[in-house]
Formats: structure tokens, C-alpha cells, sequence
């Protein structure tokens, strides 16, 4: 290779490497990263739970539920308190000084009645709201089961929908309350998205 052949070729060599990024460049963190879409996105488990439209219909049936328990033992403690008052009455009027001993004896048998008529209420109140108090907490597990199957079984569809690899409930925390996802940036909620997704 003679002289201008070599001058030439490095010429053309230089001008290649001049349009070529330097491999061993530092990143310039400067700038703002290129948006992407994420793979893996977060979302309040809890948030997207409560304002599901199943669960907002569950809530009113429990309440409904224990509004009719709580009228029913209303209804059977004012029964006990008019059997006290009763009582109380027969009791005082067994003490009045002008009554006969027959009549003080009555009084005394019908206050003893009114004594055996309220244990017997008493024990029926307690009865009941036990087993009611039970079967309304079998209610509110059941449904709550199947509300939470339903809702992650949707959050399932959703993700593999938009080709999610994963999402994280970023509300979950440790029992030392130390939260399970330290640090998300808010481009990779999906917590809205989801609710409105569920309630369509």
C-alpha cells in the first residue's frame, strides 16, 4: 500500500468511527429515563376490594342481616324490661304495711313468677345472639371467600390482558408493619385502572 492509499484509508476509518457512540461511555443520568412499559405493576389490594360493586351490594346484605338481629333482640329486651318493672312493682307493693299476709304471700308468688319469666327471657336473648352473632359471621367468611376469589380471579384477566408479568399488592405489610414494596413509582399503578375494569 503506497502512501495516498494509506492516507485515504485512515481518513475513511476515522469518519466511520466518528458516527459510532463510544461503547465505554458513561450513562448521562441527567436525563430523564425513556418511558416504558412496565411489565410488573402495583396496586392497593384493599382499595380495589372496597370499591368493588359486589362488595359494596355484599356490605348492604350483612348490614341488612344485622340490622333484622338487632331489631328481633330489641324487640325481646323490652320484653325483659316490662317483666322487670314487674317486678320491681310486685316487690314494693309486698312491702306496703296494710296488706293482709295472704295478700303479701300472693304478691311474693307472682313476683317469683316474674323472676322465672325473666331468666327464661334472658336466656333466650343470650341464645339467640350467639347464634346469631355466629351465623352472621359464617355469612360475612362466605362471602367474603368469594368476593376476594372473584376480584383476584378479575385482577388475573386483567394482567394477562396487557401482558402483565405481574401484579404486586402494595398495600401488604409485615407484622412489624413494615410495608412489602418499599418504593413503586406511580407510572406502574394500576389501582384505577382496576377498579374501573371490575365495576364495568
Amino acid at each position: 500500500m503506497n502512501l495516498r492509499t494509506l492516507v485515504v484509508a485512515m481518513a475513511l476509518l476515522a469518519a466511520g468511527w466518528a458516527g459510532v457512540p463510544d461503547a465505554l461511555a458513561q450513562p448521562d443520568f441527567s436525563q430523564p429515563p425513556v418511558p416504558v412499559r412496565s411489565r410488573i405493576v402495583f396496586a392497593d389490594f384493599g382499595q380495589v376490594f372496597t370499591n368493588y360493586y359486589k362488595t359494596r351490594l355484599a356490605n348492604d346484605q350483612l348490614l341488612e342481616l344485622a340490622e333484622g338481629i338487632n331489631r328481633e333482640r330489641a324487640r325481646m329486651q323490652v320484653e325483659f324490661d316490662a317483666l322487670q318493672k314487674q317486678l320491681r312493682d310486685l316487690r314494693d307493693q309486698a312491702m306496703a304495711a296494710d296488706l293482709t299476709e295472704p295478700e303479701r304471700e300472693k304478691l311474693r308468688r307472682e313476683a317469683d313468677q316474674r323472676l322465672v319469666d325473666m331468666r327464661r327471657i334472658e336466656d333466650r336473648i343470650r341464645q339467640f345472639s350467639q347464634a346469631q352473632e355466629k351465623r352472621w359471621e359464617e355469612q360475612n367468611r362466605r362471602i367474603r371467600t368469594s368476593l376476594i376469589d372473584d376480584v383476584r380471579s378479575r385482577i388475573s384477566a386483567f394482567g394477562k390482558a396487557r401482558g402483565y408479568l405481574a401484579i404486586f399488592d402494595k398495600a401488604q405489610v409485615d407484622d412489624k408493619g413494615i410495608p412489602a414494596v418499599l418504593y413503586q413509582d406511580e407510572s406502574v399503578d394500576v389501582t384505577q385502572e382496576l377498579i374501573q375494569n371490575l365495576n364495568k
